[in-house]
């Protein structure tokens, strides 16, 4: 995700293209930033709702197993689910995303400061920000996103995971 003038990045793509995968441009300066953190929120919104929804399986008595093989064929399967959710339910492993925590919530911090300064609401945001905050409160500040699922453990007093 670039932000540059159409001019700069394409003096900078050939140097891009040496290391990166995929190169996105998506506008003047300062756009790859704000891009980068609206994607985010995303991600780690998925990854919140995740961890709650496997919460509430457990809490409810749904198998995890068969409520994965659902959202697998279904509208809310995403690359994220599939990166969390088979390690989680099948070995305990929360690892599958390996993206930290820490690095979550400070992107998640840019992102609601960045929709404050829009005058946006931001509901969603703030709460998907709480829910990484509360998981580095609790003790996984140096673990990963999928560490949310163990979060939610704590916080309800439920086990989700085998160990």
């Amino acid at each position: 995700m670039v932000g540059a003038s159409d001019d700069l990045f394409e003096e900078i793509k050939p140097v891009l293209e040496t290391f990166c995968e995929n190169i996105f441009h998506v506008g003047d300066v300062g756009a790859g930033h704000k891009t980068k953190l609206i994607y985010n929120f995303i991600t780690m919104g998925h990854a919140s709702i995740i961890a709650e929804a496997l919460c509430a399986c457990a809490a409810t008595g749904v198998d995890a197993g068969k409520f994965s093989e659902v959202v697998a064929a279904g509208g809310a399967n995403s690359g994220i689910y599939q990166l969390i959710v088979p390690k989680a339910i099948g070995e305990g492993d929360t690892s599958g995303l390996q993206f930290s925590l820490t690095n979550a919530a400070k992107d998640l911090h840019y992102y609601t400061r960045m929709t404050e300064a829009a005058r946006l609401t931001g509901n969603v945001g703030n709460a998907v920000h709480h829910a990484l905050v509360q998981g580095m409160t609790l003790g996984f500040e140096e673990g990963y996103v999928g560490d949310l699922i163990p979060t939610q453990e704590k916080l309800n007093g439920i086990a989700i995971l085998k160990r």
